[in-house]
């Protein structure tokens, strides 16, 4: 199981949590609800890169752990003098301290080659750019988690080609590979330019398509490789390789190891406000949707940031499989906030009293 803690960033004065397969964090607007999915979404991140390079030097040199950070998740502002990460699975444990500068690791070899590669994609609440501006794909951004997400729609739009229905709303979407055109089928068949359609839509579209993509589509299409993925991965097969040679037949399966560490077979997603622009109902729908992707073959990892109790609510409805965290955001005395997660009493509380309860959070705990 993951742990991860954070001080001192942004709103947030601390967080110690341990995450689970689903996991939803609620709380009022400012709250940082969106500095724990970040940098839970960058721990990801920061363990992916060390395993498939076999090598922390990158992370250790001046600045860039910081920098990386701060630069993908939009958090210049965010970070204090004492602010500090830290992130430990079964493989590794890692921190970093803004006091120090210093990125301590140290591998848990225990766990060390059980790992397998995710797809990691942060979804951010501003993904209705792509709708928004027409001409998207020609706008100068900087490197960051929205540009990352423009990216990833590019290459999932690119093959729905045929008509996708839009959970049960009687709307469908598709590429039109023709004219490079984003269509919409609404009631009677009408069709639109995408840019043209309602704000729940714009929302809504390239969070199901992208993630239909990730979870249905992407592991069936070859995934192209830069050199330095190459390189790094004649590396991993001498590191393996020798590590191999120290163990008894059988013992370790080297073909398996390396087809884990090279071959992404499940998904990790970070999703911010799903409920976006949508009416109640829809949204209880869209959760349904969620865990059951999180939960099917490619699925691995979901983590939701959200203020909507229905989304919680419908999260909580379906958690039959005892894989799902709920967190809060309480205010502390002096204003900032600290994540706290919620007990089966509370979680119970929540789904018997919902929205009334919302109103008064800090009554729970």
């Amino acid at each position: 199981m993951r742990h991860i803690v954070i001080r001192n960033l942004g709103p947030l004065a601390e967080a110690d949590v341990f995450l689970n397969k689903i996991n939803i964090i609620v709380g009022p607007q400012s709250a940082g609800k969106s500095c724990l999915l970040k940098t839970a979404c960058f721990c990801n991140w920061v363990e992916k890169r060390i395993q498939l390079s076999q090598d922390t030097d990158a992370f250790k040199e001046n600045g860039v752990f910081e920098n990386k950070f701060l630069e993908f998740h939009k958090l210049y502002g965010y970070v204090k003098e004492d602010s500090y990460i830290e992130y430990e699975n079964d493989s590794m444990k890692f921190s970093y301290s803004w006091k120090t500068k210093v990125f301590d690791f140290s591998w848990k070899e225990e766990g060390r080659w059980n790992y397998v590669c995710p797809k990691i994609s942060y979804i951010p609440a501003e993904r209705n750019i792509v709708a928004a501006i027409p001409n998207w794909f020609e706008v100068s951004m900087k490197n960051d988690n929205i540009r990352n997400f423009m990216k990833d729609w590019q290459e999932a739009r690119s093959v729905m080609t045929e008509d996708m229905p839009i959970l049960n709303l009687g709307v469908s979407y598709r590429y039109d590979k023709s004219n490079n055109m984003d269509k919409v089928t609404v009631g009677d068949g009408v069709v639109l330019d995408f840019t043209n359609t309602s704000s729940g839509l714009q929302s809504l579209i390239p969070l199901l398509v992208h993630l239909e993509f990730l979870y249905t589509k992407r592991f069936n299409t070859e995934q192209s490789k830069n050199i330095l993925r190459i390189e790094e991965e004649g590396t991993l097969i001498s590191i393996i390789w020798n590590y191999a040679k120290n163990k008894s037949h059988g013992e370790f399966n080297i073909e398996k190891v390396y087809s884990n560490f090279t071959e992404m077979k499940r998904t990790e997603v970070f999703l911010e406000e799903p409920e976006q622009n949508l009416f109640p109902p829809t949204q209880g729908v869209l959760a349904y949707r969620l865990m059951d992707w999180a939960r099917g073959e490619k699925g691995g990892f979901l983590f939701v940031a959200t203020h909507s109790p229905y989304m919680v609510t419908s999260f909580l409805e379906k958690d039959n499989e005892n894989d799902i965290s709920l967190f809060f955001n309480k205010e502390s005395k002096d204003g900032r906030y600290v994540v706290s997660t919620a007990t089966e009493k509370e979680v119970q509380e929540l789904y018997d009293y919902s929205i009334d309860l919302f109103h008064n959070l800090e009554s729970l705990g």
